[in-house]
Formats: structure tokens, C-alpha cells, sequence
């Protein structure tokens, strides 16, 4: 039995002239691109007929019967593990394949950083709903010397999306952040 997935909608952000992107972000052009991504699970449930990319089947152990030696073990219908499931998907696999139609889209050039951060946080007076283990590497509310121009870490997902709502903007999705590091090749 398998459990459908939704993804987190991502509402859009707010329109920029994609001919005058704003300071700091570039234009990536309608396009597209061949999405393909494989995972691998620590349980195993991989067979070969279903890795195109020969990601998980690789081990000689396997002998299909479902043993802890074996990471690519697929027990009459039973499949190991837990996975994504896109959009496009019926269910959670571990690969996945399509063409999507993607952009055009803005996206920042570079990360943002623990000065990037700071300048959010006393712009916007934000405060996390839950503080555990936030932007634990800073000492009394700001980033250590030297340290300002370093990713910042130690943010939650909740976070990551106040910040770029505070500007307007929106985290992308995995496959859109694949065809800005990839291109659309």
C-alpha cells in the first residue's frame, strides 16, 4: 500500500521584470530540461530493472531476498524505503525522469549570507516560533567576527520562507534548483 505525498505549495512571488532582474539575482530562460534524479535508500528496495542510473544496484550481495546484506532487494511487491513523489507522480519511487517546461525564472546569484541575515532580522524584527537550535553558531544575536560573509545555517524551513517572503520572493523547487546549477542540458 502506498501512501500518496503532496509537496508544500509554493505560492509564486511577486513579479519582477524579467528584462531588469533586480540587483543580485540572474534570469534563467524558459526552457526545457530533462529532469533526472535517482536516491538511494539505507533499507535497500532497489531493483535493477528500475535503476536507470544504476544508483542502488550495484552490490553483488543481492540475491532479492530481502536480507540486510542486500541493498537492492525487492521482496515479491514490496518495496523498501521511502521516497519523493513530484507532482506529476502517482506515488513515491525512487527515480525520476521527465521533461518539464521550467521558467523564465529569477533567482538569486549568490547564497545568502549571515550579513544578508542580520540586515533580515533587524528589517523585518522576526522571531522564529521556535528558537531551538536557531542561527546557534551566532554569539548575542549576531554572526562571529569574520563570519558575515559565510552561508548562514542553522535555519529551519519556516525561516528560510519568512525571509524570502520578506523580499518578495519564494524558495524554489529541487527540480527548478537543478536546472540552475545544471542548465538545460
Amino acid at each position: 500500500h502506498v501512501v500518496p505525498q503532496e509537496m508544500d505549495p509554493m505560492h509564486s512571488s511577486t513579479l519582477f521584470d524579467s528584462a531588469k532582474p533586480p540587483n543580485g539575482m540572474i534570469l534563467l530562460p524558459r526552457a526545457r530540461f530533462n529532469f533526472s534524479v535517482s536516491g538511494t535508500a539505507l533499507e535497500g528496495g532497489c531493483a535493477p530493472e528500475d535503476d536507470p542510473n544504476g544508483i542502488c544496484c550495484r552490490s553483488k550481495l543481492c540475491t532479492g531476498d530481502g536480507s540486510p546484506d542486500c541493498q537492492c532487494a525487492v521482496v515479491g511487491d514490496e518495496y523498501f524505503g521511502v521516497d519523493v513523489q513530484f507532482p506529476w507522480e502517482s506515488q513515491p519511487q525512487r527515480n525520476h525522469v521527465k521533461i518539464l517546461d521550467l521558467g523564465p525564472l529569477l533567482m538569486d546569484q549568490d547564497l545568502v549570507t549571515n550579513q544578508d541575515f542580520l540586515q533580515y532580522l533587524n528589517e523585518s524584527r522576526y522571531q522564529p516560533s521556535d528558537g531551538f537550535n536557531f542561527l546557534k553558531h551566532w554569539k548575542s544575536g549576531r554572526p562571529n567576527p569574520g563570519d558575515e560573509l559565510k552561508p548562514v545555517v542553522n535555519l529551519g524551513l519556516e525561516e528560510a520562507r519568512a525571509f524570502c517572503n520578506f523580499y518578495g520572493k519564494r524558495l524554489p523547487h529541487s527540480y527548478e534548483w537543478q536546472y540552475a546549477a545544471q542548465g538545460s542540458d
